[in-house]
């Protein structure tokens, strides 16, 4: 279930992140004579929100991998545990 969370969390980051940035930076590079009279002022929001979103997506698809990679912990009682340690102690003896 947590590789299916991080799945899903791992592709919406991404997603969003490549949609974003193209509509903030590649769009209005492609199409520059429409944003040259205020160019400057659209440039002075289009970069702090891009980084800001790159730096959120960034880490949320870090996360989505992270959760993605991770195995599911072995779930075991404590007598369970207690046996399993002894056992190992009494091996390494």
């Amino acid at each position: 279930m947590r590789a299916l969370n991080g799945v899903i969390i791992l592709l919406v980051s991404l997603v969003t992140l490549f949609i974003d940035l193209y509509y903030l930076l590649i769009e209005p590079l492609l199409n520059g004579p429409r944003f040259q009279p205020n160019s400057n002022q659209y440039w002075a929001i289009a970069l702090p929100v891009a980084v800001g979103t790159l730096v959120f997506l960034g880490t949320s698809s870090w996360i989505g991998f992270t959760m993605i990679r991770t195995k599911e912990p072995i779930r075991v009682t404590y007598e369970e545990g207690y046996h399993l340690a002894m056992e190992e102690e009494e091996l390494s003896h």
